[in-house]
């Protein structure tokens, strides 16, 4: 077995009309271009009577002020319903969380206009941020009808950090009957019986806590050169290997082999 290995880090959470398209950072730069991680979590999916509903991550404006203050790079799903066009491209948004086994990072129309500076939007859209700073963004999405359109088009702007999020979570919200979306609880065994909970773990560890000093850009570079089989949000019992409960909104994230 590994021999486990324990890290202090500073982190927190990871919660216009149809037909808009617009490059806001200027740069013919691959690097910058595919510069956003995508994260993976496997309890992303609700089986209800008649169907298994595959769901976004949702955040909050308070967690997406933090992330834009902290200069996280992030995709996210602006969901505003009432768009017929904007409805059917929901279902391949809900394919292709199933197909990637994503962590796709979710905020209402509503929500999103109570952040600092919103775009001017009036039906649903993609937008990338990029240490902080919106890269691009998309209303229009005419041109993408299929699930493989749509990771074609993801793909220009974000690459695969083989990542999965560990820590437990909870059904938050259902909009319209066309998105039921989920949050992150700070620990990764089971808080209540309503939670989704991974069940079994094993092998080295990298701890996270300390919510309010991570330096996002860093932490990518160093999920990229590291060799842990589990990075943990919370505290962790070395003997023992649980992790209780120690503050809400935090994320762990498990580092694929």
């Amino acid at each position: 077995m590994k021999k486990k290995l324990l890290f202090l880090l500073s982190f927190s959470l990871l919660a216009s009309s149809c037909g808009q398209e617009s490059s806001v950072i200027e740069s013919s730069s691959q690097e910058v271009r595919q510069s956003i991680p995508l994260f993976h979590y496997e309890l992303n999916s609700l089986e209800t009577d008649s169907s298994i509903e595959y769901m976004p991550f949702e955040i909050d404006n308070t967690t997406f002020g933090y992330w834009i203050n902290q200069k996280a790079s992030f995709p996210l799903f602006v969901y505003a319903s009432g768009c017929g066009s904007c409805d059917v491209f929901a279902l391949n948004v809900k394919d292709y969380i199933r197909q990637e086994s994503l962590s796709l990072p979710f905020m209402t129309l509503s929500s999103y206009q109570k952040t600092a500076n919103p775009l001017s939007l009036s039906d649903s859209a993609f937008l990338f941020f990029h240490e902080g700073k919106l890269l691009t963004y998309k209303t229009d999405f005419d041109d993408i009808g299929s699930t493989k359109e749509l990771k074609q088009y993801i793909d220009q702007y974000t690459y695969d950090t083989d990542i999965t999020f560990l820590n437990s979570s909870y059904i938050l919200n259902t909009y319209d009957d066309t998105f039921t979306t989920y949050s992150y609880r700070g620990n990764i065994s089971k808080y209540e019986d309503t939670d989704q909970a991974v069940k079994d773990f094993s092998g080295s560890y990298m701890l996270v806590r300390n919510v309010h000093q991570l330096n996002y850009p860093s932490f990518y570079t160093d999920l990229k050169e590291s060799y842990f089989d589990y990075v943990v949000f919370g505290g962790v019992d070395l003997d023992d290997k649980t992790v209780p409960y120690y503050e809400e909104n935090i994320i762990g994230v498990y580092i694929q082999p």
